[in-house]
């Protein structure tokens, strides 16, 4: 599911990967009040889509699921690659390693 193309939705909807579904229903709303292009202060269209996939994909168990075990997967990369990069010898290998991981 996430990679390098997909936003990480936990991130946009700025909850915890272990997030209630209250919590997600909550706060999903309270974004989209805040970013619905009718909201003539902070409206933001684009935002707002993000937003509402985002709580598509967090707020169906099943979908959840899926999602969940691509972002593991993720995560787990990422922190292998900063690991890696912790072993180098030149500074300037790591700093660029480390880099290429965010």
């Amino acid at each position: 599911m996430p990679d390098d193309s997909r936003p990480d939705y936990y991130d946009l909807l700025q909850i915890s990967p272990s997030a209630e579904p209250e919590t997600v229903h909550r706060v999903y709303r309270l974004l989209a009040q805040r970013f619905h292009p009718d909201n003539q202060d902070s409206g933001n269209e684009r935002r707002f889509r993000e937003l509402t996939e985002a709580y598509h994909v967090i707020s169906d168990p099943e979908k959840r699921a899926e999602y969940d075990v691509a972002y593991t997967q993720q995560q787990q990369q990422r922190w292998k690659l900063v690991a890696t990069a912790a072993d180098e010898d030149n500074d300037f290998n790591a700093e660029q390693q480390l880099r290429l991981t965010t």
